[in-house]
């Protein structure tokens, strides 16, 4: 092997030594940024999943407050309806009151059936996602545990995302000071070949002139 491809090959093995770990950091680095956006997509759906469980919880506490409403509301427009009926001459003020409560009645109904027909929807939306709302309390516990593990690992990942930064960093320096000092080199070695091609030059007359005295 000649010496310029024996120095070739030295400078090659340096930058593929230097390189090496840059570009396993690299490698490290997409690998955590891809870790990183499971992560948040996980912490996404757990938090969709808690808040569905808050928006069942609501609306049953709601359906059960209106149907106790209604339950009240039916007893006392029964109780009127009687009252109306046993009677001889009802009043104005009794129909209009006895009116009245059935118009609340059928305005709750009217939003008990609504409100039932949506906790249906949200407990079968929930029951596929793999939420029992048969054990509320249970089911958000287990979602709220998920969450602290999620945003711990989210945690953990950014700070190894910053570290390999740092350490990226720290290593593009050290390639670019090596680059420089290759190109350091590199200007003197060009420099000194110029030299020396510039002195085989002036000595040449000289030679030239001895042989032509000699003879």
């Amino acid at each position: 092997m000649s010496d310029n491809n024996l120095r070739l090959q030295v400078i090659l093995n340096a930058v593929d030594k230097l390189t090496r770990p840059f570009r396993s950091a690299q490698a490290s680095s997409k690998e955590l940024a891809t870790a990183m956006q499971q992560i948040r997509a996980r912490f996404q759906e757990l938090d969709a999943k808690s808040g569905r469980l808050d928006g069942f919880r609501k609306a049953s506490a709601q359906m059960a407050v209106t149907g106790n409403s209604l339950k009240a509301a039916g007893d006392e427009a029964a109780k009127l309806a009687t009252q109306f009926s046993a009677t001889n001459r009802p009043t104005a003020a009794q129909a209009r009151l006895l009116e009245q409560a059935k118009n609340r009645v059928t305005e709750l109904q009217s939003k008990y059936n609504g409100l039932r027909q949506s906790v249906q929807r949200q407990r079968l939306a929930l029951n596929e996602a793999g939420l029992d709302t048969k054990k509320l309390s249970s089911a958000q516990r287990e979602l709220r545990q998920n969450a602290d593990e999620t945003r711990q690992a989210l945690d953990r990942q950014q700070k190894s995302l910053k570290r390999l930064g740092e350490q990226q960093a720290r290593m593009n320096a050290v390639r670019d000071q090596y680059s420089r000092r290759l190109e350091v080199r590199d200007r003197i070695a060009g420099a000194g070949a110029t030299t020396s091609a510039a002195g085989v030059a002036m000595g040449a007359p000289g030679v030239a002139a001895g042989k032509s005295y000699a003879g």
